[in-house]
């Protein structure tokens, strides 16, 4: 039960929760599909608007698989729902596997990803988990033992996990981030690229605008990525600095990391990975409430390679911000060596390679 046919090869790829987990799966299918076209790819997902968003744009086909979440951020009753109704969900990715039959089962993280992976290993499918982070998450820990093989981006992830058969790849970035080239030298006057997220992030947004409207900003020349939800008043408050643009979302960013010196974001390691994959110097203000603190503990990773400089959200303030951005216009030879440390890293790449790799058995 362990392999399909070769002329029936399936890949199912169980992906939910955020873009962070979602995006990278999709590179991986859309290169699987590439690599070998007898390949069948399809995604399991939750119902979550974002999700629904997000795959209805894709060719792949999809299932839904409704799992609660356990995370201590929500409540009692929502954690006890969830843990009563694990059966049942076990029980529907049961079924869904032998429906499927698929090769193998990839989980690169959300709450659907558990019991797919749970489900797969009873069924003795080839199972892998992608971890992004890295600190994993306690459930992929858990899984770890279970699963045939774990793919790590970060070298010092690997010590996390139970399982002996680890293998590390790049993050899988759009092809048109991988092929963006190193700059000689920073412009003048410096183009720093704030990344408010899809969702926005009311914290950057706010502190970012505030040093661009105190006239702080009037050396520096900024792309804001606010969000959708907060675009409209940014757009007002920006009406007369000829040194801003602003957008709602980036749907080309590629052409906005080329053009940046400096880019401003949370942590998560999509956002890492495309600040190696493109060279660009990035200053970090990781999400304080992200999931096991995996933000936080990607970007402190990192600080200690001294290849960004992190802000923690109790700490970003306009003062703050206006000291770092100061400090790299005053020494532009900071921005390079930040530059030159995160590219070096390879923490981001096309993911042609994943797509080999799990192609190969």
């Amino acid at each position: 039960m362990k392999e399909a046919s070769a002329l029936s090869k399936k890949i199912l790829i169980a992906a939910g929760g955020t873009g962070g987990h979602i995006l990278p799966a999709l590179s991986i299918a859309e290169c699987l599909a590439s690599a070998d076209n007898t390949c069948q790819v399809e995604f399991v997902h939750g119902h979550s608007d974002l999700e629904k968003n997000i795959y209805s744009q894709s060719s792949f086909t999809c299932h839904r698989l409704s799992v609660g979440r356990l995370r201590r951020i929500v409540s009692k009753k929502e954690r006890w729902r969830t843990v009563l109704s694990l059966p049942f969900v076990l029980l529907k990715a049961l079924k869904l596997i032998i429906k499927v039959n698929p090769s193998l089962v990839l989980g690169t993280g959300g709450a659907v990803s558990g019991p797919l992976l749970l489900a797969a290993f009873l069924l003795r499918k080839r199972t892998v988990i992608f971890e992004p982070n890295v600190v994993p998450g306690l459930a992929n820990r858990w899984l770890s033992r279970f699963v045939d093989e774990v793919i790590v981006v970060f070298d010092s992830t690997k010590s996390f996990f139970k399982t002996k058969k680890q293998v590390q790849f790049p993050f899988p970035v759009r092809s048109q981030i991988s092929k963006i080239t190193m700059k000689d030298a920073p412009e003048n006057p410096l183009q720093v690229l704030i990344l408010g997220g899809s969702q926005g992030a009311s914290v950057i947004n706010k502190v970012v605008s505030e040093v661009i409207i105190s006239n702080k900003g009037l050396f520096f020349s900024f792309v804001h990525q606010t969000g959708k939800r907060e675009f409209e008043s940014f757009k007002k408050k920006y009406s007369d600095y000829v040194n801003v643009k602003v957008f709602p979302f980036l749907h080309d960013i590629h052409e906005l990391y080329e053009w940046a010196d400096i880019v401003i974001g949370r942590a998560g390691t999509g956002t890492v990975a495309e600040l190696s994959a493109s060279g660009r110097a990035g200053i970090l203000v990781p999400l304080a409430s992200s999931a096991d603190q995996h933000q936080l503990k990607n970007a402190l990773d990192l600080e200690e390679k001294s290849s960004v400089i992190v802000i923690r959200e109790t700490d970003f303030n306009t003062d703050k911000l206006i000291s770092v951005l100061e400090d790299l216009k005053s020494e532009p030879q900071k921005i390079k060596k930040l530059s030159t440390r995160i590219h070096e890293l390879k923490l981001g790449a096309e993911a042609d390679s994943i797509a080999s790799y799990l192609l190969q058995k």
